[in-house]
Parts: C-alpha cells; sequence; structure tokens
C-alpha cells in the first residue's frame, strides 16, 4: 500500500538516547517534565536494549528489526571478518534495509534526523541529517542542498566529549548549546511538509549522562541544576509537539538504554593480558589490535567485552585449534566470572558464549563472546593502561534493561517484554507498510 500525506506526520519518532524509565518517572513526579506526562500519562513501558549495550548497535537494531550479529554493527568500532583489521561501522556494513528506506520506497516522505550509523547519507525521499560519525556537517545531509538551512539554523552534530575530559563547565555549555539547536531544526523541518514518517534522534542526553549522571542526585554538584534545566529545556520540545499535533496518538517516544553510575572504567583489554590470553609485542600506543603478539595469542577482546578466540584456519594468524577453542572459552568464563575489583566486588554479570549470544551466527567479524559487566563496571580497552580499574572523566553508563518506550498509535500489547527491535516491525504496521519477513524483532500493535 502507497504511503499518502495527511495534515498532520504520519508517525512522529523521538529518539531521546540512553534515558532511562526510571529517569523519566522520577523528572515526571517532581514536576520537571510536565509536558511530558502530560504526552504520554501512564503508557511508558521498559524497552530491553541489545547485546553489546552500546548505541550504534541498538539504534541498528531499532531501524532494522535484527540483533546485532544479524545486522553486523555491535560498536562503534568493528572487526574485519577473517582479519585483525578494524572498520568504522558506516550505512554500507548494515546488512539489511531500514525503516526509514522501506518507507521512502513505498513512495512515503521521510525526515530522519541525527540516528547513528546513517553516515553516508542514505539519499531518501525526503531529508537525511546523518549522524555524529560523519566528518563533518558538509558530508552529513541529504539533498545537499539543505546544508544551508541546517548552517543557517547552527545544527550541531554532536557536543565533542573530548572537552569534558578537559572543561566539564564548558562542555555543559555545549550540551545545551546542542540541544537548543537541535529543536530549532525539528521546529523548522516538522512545518516544512507533510511528513509520512519523522524520525528525531536527540544525541545530547546521552553526553549529559556520561559526563554527569553523578551530578543529578548530588544537590550539592556545581551541575545538579544545570542537569535538571536540561530535561526543562527538552520538556519544551515535548509541549511544543504536543501543541503541533494536537495528541499524542501518532508520536512515539523511545531511549535505546537505560543508564546508571558508573564506579570505575574497567580495562578488559589489559585484563586479558594478565590473565595470559592475550599477548603484546609492543608498548607503543596505536589502533586497536595492532600491537598483539599472534603467535603467542590464544583470545583477544575490543570494547565493549567481545571476545575472539584465535583460531586457526579462522584468524591469519590463528594459533588455536578448532578441538582447544572450546577450553580456551571455558577458561575465559570461569575467569571472568571470579573477577573482583578493588572492593571485592564481582566484574563480570555473565558471559556469552557463541549462540548464547542473541541472534549469534558465526562469521561476519562476530565475537565468539561477550563479557556482560555488572552495573557501575564500564568495560574499556585499555591493553596498555596501567591500571585494571581507574576513575577519570565518565561518571554513567549503559545499561541493557530500563530504556524507555511510549507508543502513542496504540496500546501496546506484547507476550514478551519489548526489546528496540520490535520498533521496526511495529513502526512498519503502523504506516501499512509489510516489514521483511524474517525479522527478529515482533510488531507489539
Amino acid at each position: 500500500m502507497a504511503l499518502g500525506h495527511t495534515e498532520i506526520p504520519r508517525l512522529v519518532v523521538v529518539g531521546i538516547d540512553g534515558v532511562p524509565l526510571t529517569l523519566l518517572h522520577e523528572l515526571m513526579s517532581r514536576g520537571i517534565m510536565p509536558a511530558m506526562k502530560a504526552l504520554v500519562s501512564d503508557r511508558t513501558v521498559e524497552l530491553l536494549s541489545v547485546y553489546p549495550t552500546v548505541s550504534s548497535a541498538a539504534w541498528t537494531s531499532f531501524m532494522t528489526g535484527l540483533h546485532p550479529p544479524r545486522h553486523g554493527i555491535m560498536g562503534f568500532v568493528n572487526k574485519t571478518a577473517g582479519s585483525y583489521d578494524i572498520l568504522f561501522p558506516r550505512r554500507e556494513h548494515i546488512r539489511s534495509p531500514l525503516v526509514q528506506e522501506i518507507v521512502s520506497e513505498a513512495g512515503g516522505t521521510v525526515f530522519s534526523m541525527g540516528v547513528p550509523v546513517t553516515f553516508p547519507p542514505m539519499h531518501l525521499r525526503g531529508v537525511v541529517i546523518s549522524c555524529f560519525l560523519a566528518p563533518g556537517l558538509d558530508k552529513a545531509v541529504f539533498p545537499p542542498g539543505e546544508l544551508a538551512t541546517l548552517r543557517e539554523l547552527g545544527y550541531v552534530m554532536d557536543p565533542d566529549p573530548l572537552v569534558a575530559h578537559q572543561d566539564r563547565a564548558r562542555f555543559m555549555g555545549m550540551i545545551h548549546h546542542g540541544l537548543e539547536r537541535r529543536i530549532a531544526t525539528v521546529q523548522h523541518y516538522f512545518r516544512s511538509q507533510p511528513w509520512d514518517l519523522f524520525l528525531v534522534h536527540v544525541m545530547e542526553t546521552d553526553r549529559l549522562h556520561h559526563f554527569f549522571w553523578r551530578d543529578h542526585d548530588t544537590p550539592g554538584s556545581a551541575f545538579h541544576e544545570d542537569f535538571f534545566r536540561f530535561y526543562r529545556r527538552l520538556d519544551g520540545l515535548f509541549e511544543w509537539l504536543g501543541q503541533e499535533m494536537g495528541d499524542s496518538r501518532r508520536l512515539v517516544v523511545l531511549s535505546d538504554h537505560g543508564f546508571c553510575g558508573l564506579d570505575w572504567e574497567v580495562n578488559a583489554g589489559k585484563w586479558m593480558v594478565d590473565q595470559g590470553m592475550t599477548v603484546l609485542r609492543s608498548t607503543t600506543p596505536g589502533p586497536p589490535l595492532t600491537n598483539v603478539e599472534w603467535s603467542k595469542t590464544k583470545a583477544y577482546s575490543m570494547i565493549p567485552g567481545r571476545v575472539w578466540v584465535n583460531r586457526r584456519g579462522r584468524e591469519p594468524e590463528g594459533i588455536v585449534s578448532p578441538s582447544e577453542a572450546d577450553d580456551v572459552l571455558a577458561r575465559l568464563r570461569g575467569a571472568a566470572m571470579e573477577w573482583r575489583d578493588p572492593r571485592g566486588q564481582p566484574v563480570i554479570d555473565k558471559v556469552l558464549i557463541g549462540t548464547e549470544i542473541p541472534g549469534y551466527r558465526e562469521g561476519n567479524g562476530i565475537p565468539d563472546a561477550l563479557l556482560i559487566s555488572k552495573r557501575g563496571m564500564d568495560l574499556k580497552d585499555g591493553a596498555l593502561r596501567p591500571e585494571l580499574f581507574e576513575r577519570k572523566a565518565l561518571n554513567g553508563m549503559h545499561t541493557y534493561d530500563d530504556a524507555l518506550l511510549f507508543f502513542g498509535p496504540d496500546q501496546i500489547r506484547a507476550e514478551h517484554a519489548p526489546w528496540i527491535g520490535d520498533l521496526a516491525p511495529t513502526l512498519l504496521r503502523v504506516l501499512g507498510q509489510p516489514a521483511p519477513h524474517d525479522l527478529d524483532g515482533r510488531a507489539l500493535v
């Protein structure tokens, strides 16, 4: 069925990156987000994320309805199949059509702004503003003629998180400024034509939580009020959308993962070295996997907790025979579950091996195992770091649970806890479009 236009957008989807359901409830109950409370009432439910719980993997599951091993994006840095080479995921690395593309192919008009792993921008019927993976705004926009408008609006793709490591006050200002420019861009394009799918991604929420999560529940913090001022302004966007749309029956709001306080940045790559699984040939800093002594390495890892066995016949310099691989993975699981932080607390919640990984399929650079950390333990690479456990600029981390979903068009009816991959078939159903037949996600309405 071909899509047709109405006086208001057929479907408005707002992705607020990394906003937990529990935080949303707190903000609404404290009167900080009254417009959001009026829109969503009590119909917001918990949404589950993906493993590994990384925004690039989660938003790609949102757009495809597939688990990360099937769509191919498992981090902001991926490993090329059958090699030790790394790549930075782009749209062409996703092994499935996206919701935006399906709607456009059906004749619908699409606005897509800021969704991770939409670089280079897709050539759709409508406007696509790519994500922060783009090298610059001039490369991030389709059609290219919209670049002048975005520059006039002062659009900011992403507040530079490197600033937070040197100047938190300046970075907080950048977050607020980025949100203001994002809201102005939403308001401009919302009114420019009758969109069938109007999809907005807000990155500033994730940046706020990574660097200021502990400040929101610390009244004495210098940034405590700034945290809540940010959400009052975000609530203004939802107030405006409610006024423009008239009601919330065409509105979907979701986050891609939850958030919690960070106790330690945990250098899992260094732990692999300390366990003797990975052997380094050099302590000279460089790109991931470039300083590994492959002739002595049985297993190696990449952020966040992705582990590969250095298998003979699969890896270029593999040394582990197929019969020994299971023993290596069993040793990995046993050691990881015994791992403790300096306070004696467990670091790892569980280890997923092979088919235990949702959507697992061997090959295509998919890891053999995933280390899933406990809350507060944020797994990094850090093979060359001097310490296993560090506290630096970050004070918040992602969680698999406690993401949120509000689905205005219909009451959610699901036999299982909804997860982010359910959104692709659900959105397509509401828009009257058939979903690909082999999705992991299931329509919720």
